[in-house]
C-alpha cells in the first residue's frame, strides 16, 4: 500500500513539473491506439494467465489472529 502512494506520488510529481507544451508533440492517442489494440490486450491477459497467483497481503497489524500457544 505504502508502495502504492509513493508510485502515485511520484507520477503526480512529474505530471505537475510539465513546463512546456506542444499540440504537435502529443502522443497521447497513439499511446491509447496501441494500449487499447485487441492484440495487445489479449497479450496482457494470456500473460497474466499464465503468471503464478500473487500471496494474499499480510494482515494490518492488530487484525492477526492470536497464536495458539496450548499447541
Amino acid at each position: 500500500m505504502g508502495d502504492e502512494r509513493f508510485r502515485e506520488r511520484i507520477f503526480r510529481a512529474n505530471v505537475s513539473s510539465i513546463l512546456f507544451h506542444d499540440p504537435k508533440l502529443d502522443v497521447t492517442e497513439t499511446i491509447l491506439a496501441k494500449l487499447n489494440d485487441a492484440k495487445w490486450l489479449k497479450k496482457c491477459e494470456e500473460a497474466k494467465a499464465a503468471a503464478p497467483p500473487a500471496p494474499p497481503p499480510p494482515a494490518p497489524p492488530g487484525n492477526q489472529k492470536p497464536k495458539d500457544e496450548h499447541k
